[in-house]
This record gives structure tokens, sequence and C-alpha cells, in this order.
């Protein structure tokens, strides 16, 4: 079994480490075997760690600078291990030495590095929430058994794991500093003189107390001690198991050697120790999504409403995934065909219910049905409820744990509801609900048997209306927007669309002035990448001076440019290519050595040509029947002016491409070579580079496939609707450039 799996982490989880025993060396064999399984990962510390050596697979990040959102990507993308700590120290560490037998998955130094804060973690966290966070929570000095001091553990809010390490090399050893880090805190929490023999329910009891192992441990939280082993055959001791798993808040524990040759395995209460106890609480729980209804009144399918990039359905399943249950079941029925495919995912099983239109009890019963046997209770979740918390989940699972009734109900004002908890012991009574009823019916009944977790109101609203829908959109971009405005402070360069953004036909965009100077103030670096090919960059300099604004043709580059740049790398000088297209077009292909011609060509290029005529298409048509490579330098369909819209270079190439039977290969946005030919030009990285645009199928969708921050304007074609419904998320949006200047100097303090 991984450590991973061993442990229970699923993506996006925040795992402290504390306690003794192994922490950095748990820390780097996690990192790297996530890594190696492609899923994005990230060690961190909150406390004095050993600085990695130098390793082609590891990149140090700083998290108090303000590129290191930034660097980890650019690790990410580059296949490295982000190691997230604070600033270098001066401090050495002799007792560090690589040990026999010990796992070595990263050389380490004997320098030694300051933490990050936990609130630098917590921003990584939201602004990567699918980046798995590995965090060393406290030191321990190389001992085996700790009591963390007043200051630890330095735990992240955004915590979802928590496990207390101690090595079973303290078995049987006396209550010394030798052995144990801070004696005399654990001499208190077990109210046993120094020097005690060390016992296994005396390590469990330093390992789950509230100033032990377990400080800073809340509902919510899955608590996952973790004993090392001095030797691979090493007996774990019944009465540790035992005495560990006893405690309320831990659900399984993992035994792992660390080693040569590491492995770990996962210990859980034994089905009769936990009956025997009373109500079964540590049992798997198996969240249970609904999302079978037929949603008439939002006139189209519910499930498949577009929320923050992705459906509503989906968005549902990621905060499930994103919680503490086991395993999901999705159980749908009205056009389950259609969104089945989009719930293809770990841990996720898809239930049909044929019998959806008779109610929601009949999804209950098909949920049911579907359940693993060792499953111990349920937690269900509506797909329409789109700001349930997957801490909210989590501290239901943890009330149940702790309470030990069968049935938990989240309470919010006077909501009192779903999600809500339903054990084994009263599956039974879920056979028998009938109709359109579902779990309220059970909560309303013997109130003695319910436990309440309480919740804001607001986190509790549904979508049933189109207004609804409407405001949930816009409350979703609010709170995307002030995630996102501090990542403008690591952009140091932009690439600016123009049509829409700087202008609209002659008329420039209120603002853009102001908009230039802030950028030069501010030492941002710009270039101006169009998809119009209908000026040449000196041409489109003369436009921007004529509106106030002073832009160099080298700080210019249009789609004209980089198909010409394209076809370079494909053939020589002299090739012969047919051209529609204007004069900006025309001059990049002959500057970059093409022969433009009407027959005998290799290739035909189609850029926007407000002259086009019938022979000319008719001409281009039969070129490219022939065999004629076609390109097309961007994809618009229509072209903003003063009076509105009016057909662009994609509805040139549509027809083409009706008439040819042939696809265009397209050079300008979305596709990513115009972006990379920009960052070329600009001697800019992916991480400290934003896209400015006001299209969502281009300039957005294009930022998006370049791996670029992008930035929209309200200024041109598309619309604030049209974006919070979008499938490709813009990561901030303003009404104009002025209105980007005024809040990025804010972020940027004055």
């Amino acid at each position: 079994m991984t450590f991973a799996d061993a442990i229970g982490l699923r993506r996006g989880d925040v795992l402290a480490l504390v306690g003794a025993g192994g922490k950095t060396t748990l820390t780097a064999l996690l990192g790297m075997e996530l890594l190696a399984r492609g899923e994005p990962v990230a060690c961190c510390a909150t406390t004095m760690t050993l600085l990695p050596a130098p390793d082609p697979r590891i990149r140090v990040v700083f998290a108090n600078r303000e590129d290191a959102i930034a660097a980890i990507r650019a690790a990410l993308d580059a296949g490295q291990l982000p190691w997230v700590a604070g600033e270098p120290s001066a401090q050495r560490d002799p007792a560090c030495r690589a040990r026999d037998g010990v796992a070595q998955p990263i050389a380490l130094t004997d320098a030694k590095i300051a933490g990050a804060t936990p609130a630098e973690i917590d921003r990584i966290h939201a602004a990567l929430p699918d980046l798995t966070l590995v965090v060393e929570a406290d030191g321990a000095r190389h001992r085996w058994l700790k009591a963390p001091a007043e200051y630890e553990p330095q735990l992240p809010a955004s915590t979802t794991v928590l496990s207390p390490l101690a090595h079973l090399g303290v078995l049987g050893k006396p209550l010394t500093e030798q052995f144990v880090h801070r004696p005399e805190r654990v001499a208190r929490i077990l109210g046993v003189p120094l020097g005690t023999t060390l016992t296994p329910e005396m390590i469990a009891r330093v390992m789950t107390h509230a100033e032990g192992g377990l400080k800073g441990w809340k509902p919510g939280i899955r608590a996952v001690p973790i004993l090392t082993l001095p030797t691979p055959d090493f007996p774990v001791p019944d009465a540790l198991v035992a005495a560990l798993l006893k405690h309320a808040a831990v659900s399984h524990l993992v035994v792992a050697w660390i080693g040569e040759r590491p492995w770990a395995k996962a210990i859980a209460a034994p089905n009769a120790a936990a009956a025997s106890a009373g109500p079964d609480t540590r049992g798997r729980v198996v969240g249970v999504l609904l999302a079978a209804g037929g949603s008439s009144r939002l006139g189209t399918p519910k499930q498949l409403l577009p929320f923050g990039g992705r459906t509503l359905v989906e968005h549902a399943l990621d905060i499930l995934l994103r919680s503490p249950v086991d395993e999901v079941i999705v159980v749908l029925g009205a056009h389950a065909d259609e969104i089945a495919p989009r719930m293809q995912r770990p841990r996720v099983q898809v239930v049909v219910n044929p019998r959806w239109e008779q109610g929601q009890s009949t999804s209950l019963h098909a949920a049911l049905e579907a359940l693993p046997p060792d499953c111990a209770a349920m937690v269900f979740v509506p797909c329409d409820m789109p700001w349930i918390p997957p801490q909210l989940i989590g501290d239901i699972i943890a009330t149940w744990r702790q309470a030990g009734k069968p049935l938990v109900a989240t309470l919010g004002g006077e909501v009192r509801g779903i999600p809500a908890l339903i054990a084994r012991e009263l599956f039974d009574e879920i056979h028998r609900i009938p109709g359109d009823q579902g779990c309220r019916v059970l909560i309303r009944g013997d109130s003695s048997r319910v436990a309440h977790v309480h919740a804001d109101p607001r986190l509790l609203t549904d979508i049933d209306t189109p207004e609804q829908y409407q405001a949930a959109l816009e409350e979703h971009h609010r709170r995307r927007q002030g995630e996102q405005m501090h990542r403008l402070k690591s952009i140091r360069n932009l690439i600016v669309d123009m049509d829409g953004v700087l202008y609209r036909g002659d008329a420039p965009i209120p603002g853009i002035v102001p908009f230039f100077q802030f950028l030069r103030e501010k030492g941002i670096r710009f270039l101006l990448a169009t998809n119009n090919s209908t000026l040449t960059p000196q041409e489109y300099s003369a436009k921007m001076a004529r509106m106030g604004v002073d832009i160099p043709p080298e700080s210019i580059l249009t789609s004209g440019l980089a198909a010409a740049d394209y076809l370079a790398t494909r053939y020589p000088k002299g090739t012969r290519v047919h051209v529609i297209g204007e004069t900006g077009l025309r001059e990049a292909l002959t500057s970059a050595g093409f022969v433009l011609a009407n027959e005998d060509v290799q290739a035909v290029v189609v850029g926007m040509d407000r002259q086009v005529t019938f022979e000319k298409l008719a001409r281009a048509t039969l070129l490219i029947r022939a065999g004629a490579f076609f390109v097309g330098t961007n994809p618009d369909k229509t072209l903003p002016v003063p009076e509105g819209e009016i057909p662009g270079n994609g509805a040139l190439l549509a027809l083409l491409e009706a008439a040819s039977g042939v696809s265009p290969l397209v050079i300008g946005k979305p596709e990513k070579h115009l972006y990379e030919i920009a960052m070329r030009r600009l001697g800019a990285a992916k991480e400290t580079t934003a896209a400015l645009g006001d299209r969502l199928e281009t300039d957005i969708l294009g930022a998006s496939r370049a791996g670029l921050f992008s930035i929209m304007v309200l200024s041109g074609v598309s619309t604030r609707e049209q974006a919070l419904a979008s499938p490709y998320q813009p990561d901030l949006i303003f009404q104009d450039v002025g209105e980007l200047a005024e809040a990025w100097r804010a972020v940027l303090g004055g």
C-alpha cells in the first residue's frame, strides 16, 4: 500500500505531520510518491527544517515571496516537486546524518531553512485548491516522541488531515531527553515522573492528547496517527493499536517502515470491537450525491448548468471528493446519459435510478442498494447547493463519531436538514420512506436520536429558479475575484489584445492613456497581440498614436506575423504561398521570405480581408482542394466596430472549410502559438505573465491553453453574463482597462 493510500490522502488535502519519528523523511516520501503518480503536490514546512540538496527533481519555493504561487506552478509544469518553506537560515544541524537503513527519497543538507507561516500555506491552498500539501508542522530534534510547546504545532487553518507520529523505538525506553523531545511536557500529560518506562498505552495517550499529538485538532479534520518502526518486522503491540483507535477522532492508523524499501499499511478498528462499544461510528462513510431530478422549473437540466467553468453537478462532486468521505455514490435519473460521462472519477460510483420520477425516496433506495458492505453511514448532499464547503461535511462526520447518534442534520437559521448523515442502524427506515420525501422525514422524527451541526444559512442556499441561478453565478464571481486579485502582485508581463480592449474600430476605449501610464510607471512590460492581421505593426503603432498612446512597432504582434513565423519553421524562404488578406498579412509573409502567388503554391493563408470577392474565395478553394496547406490567421467570427459586430476572419474560414472539405490550421488565439511568440519576445515566464482580452472563445480560452493568468474586460465582444456561465473562466473581470489599472494600483499599494 502506498503511503498516500494508507493515510487516505485525497487530491487537494492539506496534511499536517506532527510529533516525532520521521516527519521530514515521510514528507519527502509522500511528495515523490504523489509526483510519480502525476498528482499535483507540494512539500511544506511551518517549522525549521532541513534544506534539500540540489536536485533536478525538486524546486525550493519561498512562500513569503510574491511569486510563490507562480513558482509552484512552474515547478509542477516542469515535473518537479515544490519544496515550500520560509527563508534560508544561518543555522546548521550537525546531528542530521544519513542513517543506515533509512529511506532517502531526497538528499538533505545539514543547513536549516525557516518554515513558512500557516497563513502562507493557506494562501497557497486557496490559490491552488487541487494541490495536495504535505506540511511538516513542528520539530522534534531527531527524538522518537514529543509533546508540543506553547507555540506548536503551526497548523494551517486549511488543514484537512492531522497525523501525529511516534517512532516505536521509544517503547520500553525511559522518559528522558535522550529519547523524548520536551520530556517534562510528556510527563505532565501522562501524570508520571521523568524517567518512567514508556508503555504502549502511554504512547497512545501522548499521540491522542489535546495537548499532545492532537493539539489543534478540530471537528472536520481527519486524525490519522502514524507509527514508524525501528525494523521492518517490529511487532506493533495490540494494546497500542487498541488505545489509538479508541479515540473518537481517529478513524484508522498507519504503520510505516521508512527504511530501505519503505512500506505502509492502514489499520482500522475491528467491527466487533466497534460494535461492542455502542453504535458503529468508525466504519466507512459514503457520500451520496443526489442528482436525479428533472429540474423542470429552470427549463434546462439543472445538473448541467455551467458553474465556475464546470457544470453544477461536477462542482458538487468536487465538494464531496474534497471532504472526508471514503467514496461517493452519484444517483442519476433524468438526463443520466448526458451527466454520467462527467462523473468518471476515482472513488466515484454512478447509479441510475430508473424510478426517479416517483420522488426523492427512490434515489435514497437506489443509493442503499449500491452501498459497500462495510459502509457505516451515508452523507446525503444535493447537487444544487453550491456553497456547501467540504469542511461542513467533515464537521457532520466528526459530530457523528463523537455523539454516536444515528442522525446528524445541518441547522442553519430555520433551515433544518441536508446535508445530513444517516448511520447504518437506520438504513431499514430509509427503505420505508415513501414517494417524494427524503432524509427530512427521519430528521423530523425522534429528536433524541438527532445531533445537529450549525452552519451559516447562506451556505445552505439552493438553486431552483433562474433568478437564484444568476445570483449564484454573481456570488461565485465575487468570491473568485476576491481570491484572484492578489495574483496581480506577481504579474510583471502583460499580453494585451487590441480590438475591443483598447479600441472599437477607430474609437479608443476610455482609460487607455492612464492604463499605459500605469504599466510603464510600475515597470510592467507589455506587448500588444492581436488576432487581426489587416494592418502592419507600423500602422497599428500609428493608430495607437492617434489615440494618445505611444506604442513602438516592435511591441506589436499580429496574427499575420505569427502565421509567417509558423510557416517559416515549415518551409524555406522562396516558398510560394497564396494569400487572402490585407496589407498586414501580405507584408508579414513577404518580410519572412515567402513569395505571394496565385498558382503552384504550397500553402493558402487566409486572414481578414474587407475586399474579399467571390473570385478570391473560388481560387483559394481550388488551391486547397488541390492539396495546398490551409492556414488561418485567426478564428474570430466577428469583428467589433462602434456600430456593433461585423463578419470576421472566422466567417471566411468557415466558408472555405465548407467549400473545400479541409479544416484550417489556426495560428492565432485560441491556439497558443501567438501567446508563445509573445512570451518569447518579452523574455517572459508563464508564472509572471497575464493575458488581457475581451473574447471568451479566443483570448480567454487561448490564455488557458497557454497556461497564462487571464483578465477579461467587458468593453468588447463577450458580456459579463456570458463570462459567468462560460466553461472558459477568466481569472479576473473588469469593465475596461481603466478599471483594471485602478484595481491593480490598489493591489500594489499606490
